[in-house]
């Protein structure tokens, strides 16, 4: 503000460049003070700077009453600029679905785990039999070399006995094979209660001789065995091919039966050369065993030993044949279709939990709408309902 220059009392006339500024208020303080001084002698200039006051708070008072008119057109304010981050940020605030990345991760976590243990359980199941197997055919081949043993000290000639649980106590006492866990094989191994085929407290002496009487373990001696033998008639001069211990359950048919130690997938034979070979049927050409007449090959092992043979074998109840073929159900299975059947469900469960997760993430993410989730929703139960009677069909 620009200050004006100093005046005698004289000065201050109507005409005074300082009236306007100092009713306006715009006069410095100290020029408004001497203004005051000037004027205090010339009335005329006090009467001006009154009027003047006056008219402007009419003027104050007149437009506090009523308003300025509309402009038209109206003067348009400047529009404030856009908040960029708030036009950048999700339609969706993080917050506000911080549960569901979460759930989404774990569901596919977890439809992940699933999947791997749908793929690894029946490898390990494959493995696991595999080696029971293995342990099986060890165990038949100790008992054909137990016979053998008995047998150099018998004139040739394998046990003669009167049932199962008789020729192992003759191998366990003429061959060594006091080992009562070579009896058992596949589901039966989880009856082993016992460890020896001979009584704890029986001692073989020199004078034994085969054929004597021997006391059996009592746990032994009640078991359910898994092996059948011939129980008497063959001899260590026989043709390497006779058959002298193999997995009970085998039928005149060639096939083992549900209820065997490995169900119907098959057993172990253990002939007069000492080898040991696993069977899953003796129908097949390939499979099929020399007959003891010499007159071509059979499926039916009692064919394959001397006539009139006995065989030592425990039969099964109706009720255990029940039990252990349910038991039994999968053996042998694992690479066939059935072993498919089994573990569909988990191997769907899991594809469907990955599937689950996978449209979750692109919904959070936005980059597919919730009527397009819910769409893919129904074209993955309808494809499971397709696949359901496929299942059928391989069963």
């Amino acid at each position: 503000m620009t200050t004006l220059p100093r005046t005698t009392p004289t000065d201050a006339t109507p005409d005074d460049p300082r009236l306007t500024a100092y009713t306006s208020g715009d006069l410095p303080h100290a020029e408004a003070a001497h203004f005051v001084i000037d004027t205090a002698r010339n009335p005329e200039v006090q009467d001006d700077v009154a009027r003047t006051h006056e008219f402007i708070a009419a003027l104050e008072d007149a437009l506090a009453s009523e308003p300025l008119p509309q402009v038209d057109p109206p003067i348009l304010l400047p529009r404030p600029a856009p908040n960029l981050a708030r036009l950048t940020e999700p339609k969706h605030h993080p917050r506000r679905f911080a549960l569901f990345p979460a759930l989404a991760s774990a569901l596919a976590m977890a439809a992940c785990l699933v999947m791997i243990a749908a793929l690894l359980i029946p490898t390990l199941g494959k493995v696991r039999e595999s080696s029971a197997r293995s342990a099986a055919a060890s165990n038949i081949r100790q008992i054909g070399q137990a016979s053998f043993i008995y047998a150099t000290d018998n004139q040739d000639k394998l046990p003669d006995a009167a049932d199962l649980h008789a020729y192992a106590g003759q191998l366990a006492a003429g061959g060594g094979l006091n080992d009562a866990s070579v009896w058992l094989a596949g589901i039966d191994e989880r009856n082993l209660g016992y460890t020896t085929v001979l009584s704890p407290d029986f001692r073989v002496s020199n004078n034994f001789k085969p054929g004597d009487p021997v006391p059996l373990n009592p746990a032994f001696q009640s078991a359910k065995l898994s092996l059948a033998v011939p129980l008497g008639g063959i001899t260590a001069t026989m043709p390497s091919t006779t058959p002298i211990a193999w997995t009970r359950g085998l039928q005149p048919d060639g096939t083992w039966a549900a209820h065997s130690p490995w169900g119907s997938s098959g057993g172990h034979i253990v002939f007069a050369g000492g080898n040991v070979a696993w069977y899953k049927n003796l129908r097949d050409q390939a499979n099929q065993l020399l007959r003891y007449d010499g007159k071509g090959t059979t499926s039916d092992i009692r064919e394959a030993l001397p006539p009139g043979t006995r065989i030592g074998e425990y039969l099964p109840t109706e009720a255990e044949q029940l039990a252990w073929s349910q038991q039994t159900k999968n053996m042998g299975n694992y690479s066939d279709n059935r072993q498919f059947e089994n573990y569909a469900p988990l191997i769907l469960l899991a594809a469907a939990g990955l599937g689950i997760a996978a449209l979750i993430y692109l919904r959070l993410t936005g980059r597919i709408s919730t009527m397009a989730m819910l769409g893919l929703v129904v074209v993955g139960f309808a494809l499971l309902a397709l696949f359901i009677p496929f299942l059928g069909r391989v069963r």
